[in-house]
């Protein structure tokens, strides 16, 4: 995606691969989705460009999760495969969302035994829900939604509420999110 002032490369991924049997919550990607991720590294980069996955079940929990059972636990059980290739492609931010619920968080793997190099910080965005039913959502939550603001220095992120009478719901976050665009002269293994 050409923006103004920057490139956006997104990586839409099925975690909806399970055959609809009492296990459709679980989430799974498998090799085809791992093989989508390894192509963002070899893009061609020309100007200041972000990348970015996106998939329905989630990376890392966004609420507890009860003991698994027929009805899944949400989590993709390939997640770490996931995150791990999405660290080595340099993904800035991954989408996910089977909860309904809002959460940013920073995943970032640390070489054990003092091997290869710290990949940079992995953003992980769950988007929340902007019409699930009441039920769906734990507590008092509400439906929520995030805008994104990408250019040519950093990513701007709105995350807000959706309140049911038609008010103005509260800003749940609104800053800038650590991430450098990759640029075209950038070396391999330098971080913002």
């Amino acid at each position: 995606m050409n923006l103004r002032t920057a490139d956006l490369l997104i990586c839409v991924l099925n975690s909806c691969t399970i055959l609809a049997t009492e296990w459709t919550e679980y989430g799974f990607v498998g090799n085809s989705g791992l093989d989508a991720i390894g192509k963002l590294r070899e893009e061609l980069i020309q100007r200041p460009t972000f990348k970015l996955i996106a998939l329905h079940h989630h990376l890392l929990p966004v609420i507890g999760v009860e003991a698994p059972n027929n009805k899944g636990v949400t989590l993709t059980l390939d997640a770490s495969d996931l995150l791990d290739a999405a660290q080595r492609a340099g993904v800035h931010i991954a989408l996910h969302g089977h909860q309904h619920m809002p959460r940013l968080a920073r995943y970032q793997t640390i070489p054990l035994l003092g091997g290869g190099s710290s990949t940079q910080p992995l953003n992980v965005v769950s988007n929340g829900s902007t019409g699930v039913v009441r039920p769906r959502l734990p507590g008092s939550e509400r439906n929520t939604y995030c805008v994104f603001r990408f250019d040519e220095n950093d990513v701007h992120l709105w995350m807000r509420e959706i309140r049911p009478d038609g008010k103005e719901g509260a800003n749940l976050f609104e800053g800038h999110l650590d991430i450098c665009p990759e640029r075209p002269t950038k070396a391999a293994d330098t971080f913002c």
